[in-house]
This record gives C-alpha cells, structure tokens and sequence, in this order.
C-alpha cells in the first residue's frame, strides 16, 4: 500500500480540481498537503517534544512530499557515489525551481514556507590513512561535488556559508552493521565486543571512538 501511495496522493490532489471553483480547490489541496503537519503538531503538543525528526524515504514523492511541507528543515545524507551526486542536484532543486512538482503543488495548495537545508551528510566516506583527519582522493573529489552544488543553491540553506551544512560520516564498516542490524545505537557499542551476523563473527575495533564522535558532532548541530 505504501507504494501505492504517491500515485494515490497526486491523483487526489488532481482531482480537487474539479471541485467546482478555484478557492475550494486550494483550501482542498492544502489540507491534503499539510495532514502530517497537523498530526505532528498534536503529537508535539500532547507529549511536548523540543524537536520532532521524520524520517522519510530517499525518494521524492508521497510522504516525504507530505514531511517537507511539515519540516522547518531539512538533513540530506548524501552516499560517496555519483549517482548520489545527481539526486543532491535533483533534491536541492526542488527547494527552489517552481516548475518542479514540490513549490508548484505547494503553490497552488497556498503554501508558501519552504524548509531549509540545515544538514548534508556525507555517508561511508574514505579517510587517508598517513594524514589523520584528511578524506582519502575519492572521498575529496565527491566532496568538491557537493561544495559546489550546495554553492549554486546556497540560498536553500539554513547557514549563508552552505558548507557548515556539510558533514563527513565514516563507512562505519563492522561496527555500522552491527548497529544497523541489532538496533544497537553505536553510542551504546563498546570495544572488544563480538557479534555473529549471519554467520560471520564480527568485532567494534577502536574505529568506534572516531565514529561516536562524528555521530556526536552531527547530533550536536540539530
């Protein structure tokens, strides 16, 4: 059914249009539009949340479409590949072309607030192993990728100066997959420690102190 989703909802957004008269319509599309808004603020009212995160899918369309209307801003993990590089340039369009389905909709919804950008997170980024805290070349060339990206539509960010909005996350390697499938918080892991995935036996080596501070410094900034 969640796939189905994102047809279902632009198909009913189409047909508010036939309602019969142009201000019935938007008011229509606005309450499509900002449902999860209004859910989440009952649920920051009834249980006083300081900051309410939603997690959506990667891909645009259904309810990520309804959590950016609800979100004040936005945090775009951003893997090291080049296909990851496009759906950045595509994802931070949507932010400012008014062609695009996101602002069009949103407009003739009469929803003009748009979120920003507060956070890219580069995820399994390489680092130099003869210079401590220096990216490997892979991970610096996609990392120049973002920098000038993120510059062509600085205005989308939270920060005037888009790279403080960037984040370099490790690969995380055994200790990311033991988190990720036991639903263990790396803060939680410790060193030494042995799991067995599938078969395989893994241990969190000493990598988990530079991962926990990345986390740390990340978690900081919301």
């Amino acid at each position: 059914e969640l796939f189905l989703f994102p047809s279902l909802l632009y198909t009913t957004l189409s047909s508010t249009s036939n309602i019969g008269g142009a201000d019935r319509a938007r008011r229509a599309k606005n309450k499509i539009l900002r449902s999860l808004e209004r859910i989440v603020g009952k649920l920051v009212e009834e249980r006083k949340f300081d900051i309410t995160l939603i997690d959506t899918s990667p891909f645009f369309g259904g309810a990520t479409h309804l959590a950016w209307v609800a979100a004040d801003a936005l945090i775009i993990p951003v893997r090291v590949d080049q296909h990851s590089m496009e759906a950045l340039n595509l994802t931070l369009s949507m932010l400012k072309n008014k062609r695009m389905d996101f602002l069009r909709l949103n407009e003739e919804a009469g929803i003009d607030r748009v979120p920003k950008v507060h956070a890219i997170v580069m995820t399994h980024c390489g680092w130099n192993r003869q210079h401590e805290n220096t990216p490997d070349r892979s991970t610096q060339s996609y990392l120049a990728q973002v920098v000038e990206i993120a510059s062509e539509y600085r205005d989308v960010f939270t920060s005037e100066d888009p790279i403080e909005c960037v984040h370099l996350l490790d690969d995380f390697h055994s200790a990311g997959r033991i988190s990720g499938t036991k639903r263990i918080p790396l803060a939680e892991l410790k060193c030494g420690d042995f799991v067995t995935i599938e078969g395989h036996r893994l241990q969190v080596n000493v990598s988990l102190h530079r991962y926990q501070k990345e986390m740390k410094s990340l978690a900081s900034t919301i």
